[in-house]
This record gives C-alpha cells, structure tokens and sequence, in this order.
C-alpha cells in the first residue's frame, strides 16, 4: 500500500476501489459482448468441443474467464470490506462481510450467493444506485491503490 493510500479516508478508498471495479466491470462487458454478442452461437456443449479447432474463441473466453474472476476478487477482497468500513461497521472474513451487507440491504441473499451465483452483479448495482448518500462525494480523489 503506497503512503498516499494510506492516508484516504475510508469512503475515498472505497470510492477509488469503486471507480477500479466500474473499470473492471466495462473489461468485462467487452468480453462479454465479444463472446456473447449479437449474432454469436449460444454457448453449448458443441460450441464448448469447438474451442479446440477455434483457438481465437478460446482466447476470448479466456479473458473472459480472467476478467470475471479479477472482478469478483476486487468486489470480494477490497471493496465490500472498504464498503464496510467507510459506513464504520466491523469487517471480518468474506462470509461475514457477505452477512453483514445483505443485514444492510446490499445484498438480496448470501446463500444465494454461496450456492454459486455471483452475487457480484447485485451487489455492484445496488452500491452504485447508493453512492449519491455519501455527502460530496462524486469523485474520489487521485490516488494509487
């Protein structure tokens, strides 16, 4: 952690770990659209067997795959605690954290999320739809996380 991140009150921490995983989130629908888009084969087993004789469609779920689990990694690790934190509440380890979210409304269901859906998704949207509430707050300052 570089000097001048320590130093972030920790709604600026949280509000730059946010712009880091709106980012995120845009990587991902790019992917997304990539694979997925208009026009391209619904994903099946077919389509999954293909990958072998397509290598440029494997490249693209790849990166897929890599940018949903850096998204998930960042939302998980860095900004739910900061979330937490930057509303003083306690963190802990990642089922606590998921706990206390859905105990404040951020969360629709964590065993929903434990039973393999992303939770990521709901999350997100629901803290950005709130993050007017922070008192002069739209930007977070420039900083090196």
């Amino acid at each position: 952690m570089s000097k001048d991140t320590q130093q972030l009150l920790p709604v600026d921490r949280f509000l730059s770990t946010l712009d880091i995983v709106e980012r995120e989130g845009r990587h991902l629908r790019y992917s997304w659209n990539s694979l997925f888009g208009v026009g391209a084969p619904e994903p099946d087993a077919d389509w999954v067997a293909g990958l072998e004789h397509h290598p440029e469609e494997a490249v693209r779920l790849e990166a897929f795959v890599s940018r949903y689990g850096r998204m998930q990694d960042t939302i998980a690790d860095k900004l739910i605690p900061r979330w937490l934190q930057s509303m003083a509440e306690r963190t802990g380890s990642q089922i606590e954290n998921l706990n206390r979210a859905e105990r404040l409304g951020m969360l629709e269901s964590v065993e929903t999320c434990w039973r393999g859906a992303s939770c990521a998704t709901s999350w997100f949207t629901s803290i950005c739809r709130t993050r007017w509430l922070l008192p002069h707050r739209s930007k977070p300052p420039k900083s090196t996380l």
